[in-house]
This record gives structure tokens, C-alpha cells and sequence, in this order.
């Protein structure tokens, strides 16, 4: 026998009072806790995580926490990497109020919830949550509906991502625990940089040395395993399209202004171009030095038509190599010196690390002012401004130096056998 019409679970008036009746609860029983989405900056698709995310946006909220005993997890342990804080907890935040609160404004990801990852931050407690599993369906359609969202979380482990919320007490967690460079800075004016603000440092344009292995497949010249593709050839670099290869044998690489050069009426290009050994023989190679007058080119072989299809090869300058950071600290000496602890420090215009160098000019990109980087203190040389010169039960500096008393460095192998030179 079916159910009764008259007594359905699904009522719409029913399931937003019993919605407005766990509103109220939370409100009368939760806690007040700020929910932080993510940002994604430098997704690795390989292993699926981001080694760059921040935090830009911070959501007030009222969430329950599950444990009414206190945190659940592992606790405090101590273990071979020192002591450990492993404490869980469930926070339970009704579905419309995230959804208003938070929902309409992320547009970080295409499924509107609570996402693995999201930070939540616990005023009483002052310390970050990070959400491990979001469980969506308890309870279980008690009115044909899911009113809530059960987010287990565990304590989050800080690792130099960025927190620009715009509150105090959330970003200032990037000043107590990042990793900080100090160096003192040179400024005219007066013109001292911004605490909070992002610091960079021109370095150079990426115009190393290029290689290129080129090989012959089906009567096509293949560029780096890929049939006759075009390039960007970056202005100031040396390109070497290596023709080693013995499948090159009989076939020349050539430039020409002209698709197909002279199989199409053109003429051989060789400006900065130098040509060294027998294709397809050890030492074969094609040079060319890239300038800002080269002009759109073509490849292609001599003795046969088509082999580099009507693919260019384009000069363009690349953009300039920056490494940059953000102003946690600043302390003035004068109107001309200062002292600065950055932190977050990273690179663009290279995938090579980069690090900031003595004697180099440094602009703050929201105050603009300038200024010149006279010493940049390492952890060993500086004791006065440790690196977690905020922390004041930070030790890294004692620690690093009691350890080179018992640990000798001047083996291979220090960890190993004693005997070992290995």
C-alpha cells in the first residue's frame, strides 16, 4: 500500500521551518568562525595539488562544533620530527547560510559547497581548521531535503601560503609563523616600503642558451619529438638546433624569410647563423643568435621541399625574470636606511629558482617607491633578526648551531656509518 498523500515529508513550508529551526539553533549553540576558500595559483596537474595557494577572502559564519568534549584526534604527541598537535574537529554549518554567506560570492569551483582544503578559522581558540571531508547527506533526507553540511577538519599545518583577508587577525598569522628573509634596505626620502605590501626585484630576462633536437621522420623535420612545430625564438638567446641525429642525414636545417625557401623562390637566411659539422654525424648543429632585428623565419631542408611545412619561427622578448615577496616587518633606522623581514618569496619569468640579490634595486608595487638592497641576512649570520623573529620560543638558530657541534658535515654520508666516506 502506498503512503499517504496527506502526510508527505516533502512540504517546502515544513522543511524551511525545520531549515529556520537549525538556523536558530546554531546561532543559540555555535561559534562564530571565519570560513577562508582557498585560492588556487599554481595547480600542478600531475599530483593534483597547489604548492602556491592563498587566502583572499574571509566569510563571518556561525557553525556548531560536534565535539563537546573538546578536540578530537591524536592530540598532543611527540614524535622524530618534535612535537605534534593533531587535533580534529566537526563544525556543522546549515546549508543556506553558506550558501548566502559564502556560495554566491566563490566562484572558485564549479561545485557550490564547502570545499576540501577551505580553511576555517576559530576565534576562541585562535587557530585554523583545515576541511578533510565534507559529508553531505547527514542527516539522511529526514524531510526529503539535506539542511546541513558536516565538515571534518583537522588543525591546519601553515606552509608559506599567503593570507590577504583583510582580517587583522587572520593575516597576521603570515607575520608569526612564514618563513622571513631580513635584509637592509637603502631608500632616499624617507620613501619606506609598506608593511603588507609585495616587494619585486628585476633580475634579468631568461636569455640562456636553448637547445633544440632535431630529428627527420617521414620526410618532416620533427623539433623536440614534435612534427615541424612553430617557436618563439627569445630575443638575446642563443638557439642550437642539434642535428646529431642520424635520421638528419642528407638534410640541412636552414632558415629563410620565405615558406619553403628556396623551393619557393626564397633565399637562404644566415644572419647570426653558424653552421658546424655533417647532419646526421656527431657535432651536427644549426646556431642561431637571436636579435631584435630578426625577422620571421621558416625552416627548411635544401634538398627536399616541405620537410618544415610552412611553420614560423618568431622572435619576441621575454617577460623579465622577478623575484618577489611581501613586507611582514620594518623597523627605520633613518630617513635613507631600514630593515625589512619578507616573506612568501617566489619568482615569475623562469621556471629556475630565484632568490633576491645584494647591490639590486627593489619597487614596491603599491607604494612604488624604490629602494636598494644592501645585506641579506642569513639564518647563521643574523642573531638578532631570526628568521621567526615573532615567535619567541623560535629557536632554528640555536638548534642549527648545537647541531653542527655533533653532526660532521664534512662527510658524504653524516648519517651513515662513521666509517663511511662514501
Amino acid at each position: 500500500m502506498p503512503r499517504n498523500v496527506y502526510f508527505s515529508q516533502a512540504v517546502k513550508s515544513e522543511q524551511h521551518l525545520y531549515e529556520d529551526l537549525i538556523i536558530e539553533s546554531l546561532g543559540i549553540y555555535g561559534q562564530d568562525v571565519y570560513y577562508i576558500p582557498r585560492t588556487l595559483i599554481n595547480r600542478d596537474n600531475v599530483l593534483n595539488e597547489d604548492p602556491a595557494s592563498s587566502f583572499d577572502d574571509a566569510y563571518l559564519l556561525e557553525m556548531y562544533i560536534e565535539n563537546t568534549e573538546g578536540f578530537e584526534g591524536s592530540g598532543d604527541l611527540y614524535s622524530k620530527f618534535g612535537l605534534e598537535i593533531r587535533d580534529d574537529a566537526t563544525f556543522i554549518v546549515s546549508r543556506r547560510r553558506w550558501e548566502s554567506r559564502v556560495g554566491i560570492f566563490d566562484d572558485n569551483t564549479i561545485d557550490p559547497r564547502p570545499q576540501e582544503g577551505d580553511l576555517i578559522f576559530l576565534p576562541m581558540t585562535n587557530s585554523f581548521f583545515e576541511i578533510s571531508f565534507v559529508e553531505d547527506d547527514s542527516p539522511f533526507y529526514q524531510l526529503s531535503n539535506l539542511p546541513v553540511y558536516k565538515m571534518q577538519c583537522t588543525l591546519f599545518e601553515y606552509n608559506d601560503e599567503d593570507f590577504e583577508t583583510g582580517i587583522e587577525s587572520i593575516d597576521e598569522a603570515t607575520a608569526k609563523v612564514a618563513y622571513q628573509i631580513p635584509m637592509d634596505i637603502t631608500i632616499t626620502g624617507g620613501n619606506h616600503f609598506q608593511i603588507g605590501e609585495q616587494i619585486e626585484q628585476i633580475i634579468s630576462s631568461d636569455t640562456s642558451a636553448v637547445n633544440v633536437a632535431v630529428t627527420v621522420s617521414s620526410g618532416a623535420f620533427y623539433l623536440n619529438t614534435t612534427q615541424y612545430p612553430a617557436l618563439t625564438l627569445p630575443i638575446g638567446a642563443t638557439i642550437t638546433f642539434d642535428q646529431s641525429n642520424a635520421s638528419n642525414s642528407g638534410h640541412p636545417f636552414k632558415f629563410s624569410t620565405t615558406a619553403n625557401g628556396t623551393h619557393a623562390s626564397g633565399s637562404e637566411y644566415t644572419t647570426g647563423v653558424t653552421v658546424t659539422g655533417t647532419p646526421g654525424q656527431a657535432g651536427a648543429k644549426t646556431v642561431i643568435v637571436v636579435s631584435a632585428s630578426t625577422p620571421v623565419l621558416y625552416y627548411y631542408c635544401p634538398n627536399h621541399s616541405g620537410m618544415g611545412s610552412t611553420s614560423k619561427l618568431t622572435s619576441s622578448y621575454l617577460s623579465p625574470v622577478k623575484v618577489f615577496g611581501e613586507v611582514q616587518q620594518r623597523t627605520k633606522s633613518s630617513d635613507i636606511l631600514s630593515k625589512i623581514w619578507v616573506s612568501n618569496i617566489g619568482s615569475s619569468g623562469t621556471t629556475l629558482v630565484k632568490d633576491f640579490s645584494v647591490g639590486g634595486t627593489i619597487t614596491g608595487t603599491t607604494s612604488t617607491y624604490t629602494g636598494t638592497i644592501a645585506v641579506i641576512y642569513s639564518d647563521l649570520t643574523d642573531t638578532t633578526g631570526q628568521a621567526w623573529s615573532t615567535d619567541e620560543t623560535a629557536q632554528n638558530i640555536d638548534f642549527e648551531l648545537d647541531a653542527d657541534g655533533f653532526i660532521d658535515f664534512s662527510e658524504s654520508n653524516p648519517f651513515g656509518d662513521p666509517s663511511e666516506t662514501y
